[in-house]
């Protein structure tokens, strides 16, 4: 009762201090950057729904739904202090020529041929475009009138050679279009494909680079997340122009770029020079079409990183090429005349794992910037799991009117300052979310690193926005566009609530009637994000076109309510874990209150030949019982005090003096049924006891033989210890696995929480297996005791001690395995409770554990209990029977 007493003390003490630590680390955890995540009706995917996710990347699914009147209105309502809209416009895709050079002859005339290979996903895509050629001359060519593209070769009267080709026609990738011819002449008053540069001979390769373009309110955003208050070059979004005199609408985008690109792509190229009569078949009038089949050798190998291609292209959208008349703002690098409006993968579950969708990906949609030149960038036309719905500009003359961008500033890899912890920087949508290899395979094919966006906007993994304006320009991608939310650009709104200090309820409360406003007011669709944590998802990606296997991937997304689940979860264990250390308390009193009534039957039955009544023979033993609980309770005031500065953890006087009453519960508890059966004594039954007769007679043969018979001759006993180890077994397996899964699976703040908790969780297991040792302990010590005759008898037989020593051995394990066994099914309904979803794995390691554990609990025992067999009086005992 002393180690139960103090031992339930210093736990709860142990238990509410790491609460306390607990709900501090909740708090800092749970205070995100907002409180609330505003998004149109029916963006909340089943997933989302079913799960309590948000899922990474969300931002990039959602192309408007919100008008600017419905933020406005959000921004009225008490208690909202910040509302910050995003708008997605969508994925633009500007292109950049990176020059090669060639490794042709200014003296002579020649033809080139250019074999590109295009690499994304981490080097598993493999693209192979079709080959182009560049004439190259060192004669004069003469451009035969704007837009016709044929020369006159050597001469302004010279034979007609071309033209430069383009590509059409719609639904062709870089594999599958045709072959392009440019040409090159490296006299000084010759027209040239290759541009004015004729010192060194050089060809372009186009670079593709989808960019995600976000619109955000800078006051509200740079309040909410930092996001423009650092920059790695250039000013911010809060003064920047709006018009210019050099595009057509007279109006100009500005935006701020990530310094560094978030897609990878990387270009090899395979420089050959063509022989079989190449150059007479161009001047015969021949274009690439029969270049292809011709001999050519290589003669070099350039790489081109996609990281020197981003810094070229930064540069080319840093100006506005100054073009008036006809060709104003029409055809220049910053000139976008399409968008792309993505959807949200649609996943349903395979076991651990979220499968997307396949969706057709339709890429006889894609023009270029010109409005010609059709065919589909590298890693355009891949596999597709999200629609991309291409928005084109007003339509001039069978030409999109493109919008012009121009870059005033770079932002850093962390744009958003104030987003300091996972979880705010995924609901942010401003950071990427890593999606790294969820098993070893795909870990293995991914190099070991996280795999990179791939230039396909309808991939599985998305960039987080390269590119941000303002909402204020937004009008220049909708006004004739082909948009559907013209008018509703704003995709989501992140709102902060005034007076939230963490998930205490005050601060819940009033985040809930916000929401609850919104959502009345506007009819808009509310997640409360107060209280999410990070986690990981596993994700399929299915196999590409180019090359790239299955592979599974580890997300992080959002998982709502964990603060309040995290807090349930422990309130909900501490109370399971204190209740098991009481149980197994009061186990071990019964059994040892009901060794001692056994032991005094005699004494039981004089007092009932005195007249004593049932009532009066209870009611001293109540009393003895009672007198012993209070002595121990006292005791354990001091000793709870001494642990609890032991341990580090303070324990006032208030607490420690709990040790009284908890001792008494214990004992009170406890001794119900040794009460019971000491009012039951008869008078001549009690004095005179009659040798036990067997129900049947069992023939032992060997030393497990005894054991088994032994084991199951006292059955309320062998119960009683077993139950002892059934609950330290359940709160080993409990804790334990609680250890495996956090006290939410795979969250950031229920790891965080999972490491606090363990220094109590610990104290309870030490407690529960102690007080479960000496429960054995008694078993087995009474057992011996009671049985020390039959013992003698057998040891004058010529059984040996060790023989008998095997035999209490063999009655000790039969004792643990049946607790462990019956500890661990229950251990495993209990934890149950409280991490559904566990692994079997984890599940399987740990019920091992507490097998082993209690098994060794039980053999220390039996080594304890058996040292009284070797000082057993053989003689004394025999003579007495």
């Amino acid at each position: 009762m002393l180690i139960a007493a103090s031992g339930f003390t210093v736990l709860t003490a142990s238990s509410r201090a790491s609460r306390l630590d607990v709900l501090g680390t909740v708090n800092r955890k749970a205070q995100l950057n907002y409180d609330l995540l505003v998004r149109p009706k029916g963006a909340r995917t089943k997933v989302e729904q079913k799960e309590s996710l948000i899922q990474g990347g969300y931002l990039s699914g959602i192309s408007g739904g919100i008008s600017k009147s419905q933020w406005r209105k959000i921004e009225q309502i008490p208690g909202v202090s910040v509302a910050a809209p995003i708008a997605m416009l969508g994925y633009v895709v500007p292109t950049v020529d990176v020059p090669v050079t060639l490794d042709a002859s200014a003296d002579r005339d020649s033809v080139t041929r250019l074999d590109v290979t295009w690499r994304y996903d981490n080097g598993l895509s493999v693209e192979h475009a079709a080959a182009d050629f560049v004439f190259v001359t060192h004669r004069r060519l003469t451009l035969i009138g704007a837009g016709n593209f044929y020369y006159h070769y050597g001469s302004p009267d010279g034979p007609l050679i071309g033209p430069s080709e383009f590509v059409e026609r719609a639904g062709l990738t870089e594999a599958t279009r045709p072959s392009i011819m440019t040409y090159c002449s490296t006299a000084r008053d010759g027209a040239s494909d290759c541009g004015a540069n004729r010192a060194t001979i050089k060809a372009t390769i186009r670079f593709p680079f989808p960019m995600l373009l976000a619109a955000v309110d800078p006051s509200a955003e740079a309040e909410l997340t930092g996001l423009g208050t650092q920059l790695t070059s250039g000013s911010g979004l809060k003064n920047a122009k709006l018009t210019s005199p050099y595009t057509v609408s007279g109006k100009v985008t500005p935006v701020l770029a990530a310094a560094e690109p978030a897609t990878e792509l990387q270009a090899d190229v395979r420089i050959s020079d063509v022989g079989g009569g190449a150059v007479e078949k161009v001047l015969q009038g021949d274009g690439a079409a029969a270049m292809v089949s011709l001999p050519h050798t290589r003669t070099s190998t350039v790489s081109l990183d996609g990281s020197d291609a981003y810094r070229r292209l930064l540069k080319q959208l840093r100006r506005l090429p100054h073009y008036r008349g006809a060709r104003k703002g029409r055809f220049g690098p910053n000139s976008l005349s399409q968008r792309f409006a993505i959807g949200t993968p649609r996943y349903h579950k395979h076991g651990d794992h979220l499968t997307p969708k396949v969706v057709p990906n339709d890429i006889s949609q894609y023009i270029t910037d010109k409005g010609f030149q059709t065919y589909v960038p590298a890693g355009m036309g891949d596999v597709a799991v999200r629609t991309a719905t291409s928005i084109q500009g007003p339509d001039d003359k069978g030409i999109a009117l493109p919008a012009s961008v121009k870059v005033v500033g770079t932002l850093p890899s962390n744009a958003a300052a104030k987003l300091t912890d996972e979880t705010s920087q995924i609901l942010s949508g401003f950071l990427p979310s890593d999606s790294i290899g969820a098993d070893s395979r795909s870990q293995r094919l991914l190099g070991h690193k996280a795999l990179a966006p791939s230039p396909d906007v309808a991939g599985l993994v998305q960039p987080s926005p390269l590119l941000i304006t303002t909402l204020a320009a937004t009008d220049q991608w909708y006004r004739g566009w082909n948009a559907s939310t013209e008018g509703r650009p704003i995709s989501a709104i992140r709102v902060r609530v005034s007076g939230v200090h963490g998930v205490d309820p005050v601060s819940r409360e009033r985040v809930r009637l916000v929401a609850q406003r919104i959502q009345q007011s506007t009819g808009l669709q509310v997640d409360v994000t107060l209280g999410s944590s990070a986690t990981r998802v596993s994700v399929v990606d299915p196999p590409g076109k180019n090359g790239r296997p299955r592979l599974v991937l580890s997300q992080w997304w959002v998982k709502k309510g964990v603060a309040t689940a995290v807090l349930r979860a422990l309130d909900k264990k501490s109370l399971a874990i204190s209740c098991l250390v009481l149980l197994v308390s009061m186990l071990t009193v019964a059994n040892a209150a009901i060794a001692s009534v056994r032991a005094r039957r005699a004494e039981f039955g004089v007092l009932a030949c005195l007249g004593w009544t049932r009532s009066q023979t209870a009611s001293l033993v109540l009393r003895e019982i009672g007198f012993l609980a209070i002595t121990a309770g006292v005791m354990a005031v001091g000793l709870s005090y001494l642990l609890g500065a032991v341990f580090g953890t303070p324990i006032g006087i208030g607490r420690s003096l709990l040790a009284i009453p908890a001792a008494l519960v214990v004992a009170l508890v406890a001794s119900l049924v040794p009460v019971w059966w000491a009012g039951r004594a008869a008078p001549m039954a009690a004095i005179h006891v009659p040798a036990p007769t067997p129900r049947r007679t069992t023939v032992v043969r060997s030393v497990l033989a005894l054991a088994r018979v032994n084991l199951v001759r006292n059955r309320v006993r062998t119960l009683l210890g077993a139950c002892g180890l059934t609950v330290a077994a359940a709160t080993l397996l409990l804790v334990v696995s609680l250890g495996f899964r956090g006290a939410v699976v795979g969250t950031v703040m229920g790891n965080a929480v999972a490491i606090q908790v363990r220094t109590a969780d610990y104290a309870a297991v030490g407690a529960t297996l102690l007080l479960a040792l000496l429960g054995v302990v008694n078993v087995i010590y009474l057992n011996i005791r009671e049985r020390s005759v039959e013992f003698a008898a057998l040891l004058s037989m010529g059984w040996s001690a060790r023989e008998l020593n095997r035999s209490v051995l063999w009655e000790a394990l039969g004792l643990g395995m049946l607790g462990t066994t019956s500890g661990v099914l229950l251990g495993v309904a209990a934890a149950a409770a409280f991490i559904a979803g566990a692994p079997l794995s984890a599940i399987g390691l740990t019920a091992l554990i507490c097998v082993g554990v209690g098994l060794g609990v039980t053999l220390l025992a039996a080594l304890s209990a058996s040292q009284l067999l070797r000082r057993l009086p053989i003689t004394a005992l025999l003579t007495e029977e």
